[in-house]
Parts: C-alpha cells; sequence; structure tokens
C-alpha cells in the first residue's frame, strides 16, 4: 500500500507541473526554431552584397567559408577601386551602406538572441524550482520513476547551458566591439 501511495502521490502533485514543463519546452523549441529562422535570414541579408548565394545550411554543411571570404574580398576590392575613382563615389557609398546594413540587422539580431536566452535560462529555472518542490521525495525516493531524475538532471545541464555555452562573452564583449568599430584583434 506505501508504494502505491507514493505513485499516486506523485503522480497527483507532478502532474500538472510535468504538463506545464512538456508545453513550455514545446514553446521553446518554436522560439528556437525561429531564432534559427532569423539567424538563416541574416545570413542571407549578410552574404547578398558579396553575391554569395549558398543557404547558410549548406554553407556550414560543405564548409565553404573560404568562398565567402573569397566574395568578401573581391567586393572590398570592387569598393576600393570605386572610393579611389572620382567618377564612381556614388557607387562606393552606395556599396558601403550594403555593407552597413546587415551589420545593422547582425546587432538587432544578437538582441534577440540574448533576450531568447534569457528567456530560455529562466524558463529552465523554473522547471527546475518546479521539479525540485515534490514535498515527497525522500519519503517516495525508490518509487519515483527514473525519468523524473534524469529530467531533473538534464535541466540542471540546461540552465548551466544557458548561462554560459550558449551566451558567449565574446558576442557581447570584444567580438562586438569589433563589428561596431572595425576593430581587428590582429592589428
Amino acid at each position: 500500500l506505501k508504494e502505491v501511495e507514493c505513485i499516486l502521490d506523485f503522480t497527483l502533485r507532478m502532474h500538472n507541473d510535468l504538463n506545464t514543463i512538456f508545453f513550455e519546452t514545446s514553446f521553446l523549441q518554436k522560439s528556437n526554431d525561429n531564432v534559427i529562422k532569423e539567424l538563416e535570414q541574416l545570413f542571407v541579408d549578410y552574404t547578398k552584397p558579396i553575391k554569395y548565394k549558398t543557404p547558410l545550411k549548406e554553407c556550414r554543411n560543405s564548409d565553404d567559408w573560404d568562398e565567402v571570404r573569397e566574395n568578401l574580398k573581391k567586393y572590398l576590392n570592387e569598393l576600393d577601386k570605386a572610393i579611389k575613382d572620382e567618377s564612381q563615389r556614388y557607387r562606393a557609398h552606395k556599396m558601403q551602406i550594403n555593407l552597413e546594413f546587415p551589420i545593422d540587422r547582425l546587432l538587432q539580431f544578437i538582441t534577440i538572441y540574448n533576450g531568447h536566452i534569457d528567456q530560455g535560462g529562466k524558463f529552465y529555472e523554473k522547471f527546475g524550482i518546479m521539479l525540485n518542490s515534490y514535498e515527497n521525495e525522500q519519503q517516495c525516493a525508490t518509487k519515483i520513476p527514473a525519468e523524473y531524475k534524469k529530467l531533473k538532471e538534464s535541466i540542471a545541464i540546461s540552465i548551466e547551458k544557458f548561462n554560459t555555452a550558449y551566451k558567449p562573452v565574446e558576442i557581447n564583449g570584444s567580438k562586438m566591439k569589433q563589428i561596431l568599430y572595425g576593430i581587428n584583434e590582429f592589428d
């Protein structure tokens, strides 16, 4: 009877919390998908001026970064020639704007990304609180499903990832200065 009591107690007390975690995790997954779409569109916007047409996923899968760099180098050489030619000043100005626009979009994306990471971290902290709120965990420890314990561990790991791996300092620190002010770390 004690074993059944623990199973019923766990089921009744944790059912709503586990449902909430399930639905909010689904919401976060949809939010992740939206961030990925934003990133893919940002890549299109970023590479459009340099006439690179391969989608981000394909570029990453085929490790085509050299081609991106080569296209950028050609574009910058063309821009440099246009700047030096008095008759092409307007074209040079337009080319420069075409490069600056994606940088502005990148800054917007970084803000969106940081907000998404903050929100995700808060959700997972809430999930951890919900799972740690089961009052009879000590008394029913042997009857609680193993998946519950794994879920608690996974949430703790996810919180750590949201606070470290998903929020790299470089994006918000020195790399941001490089983007905003054109500072090259190798100069």
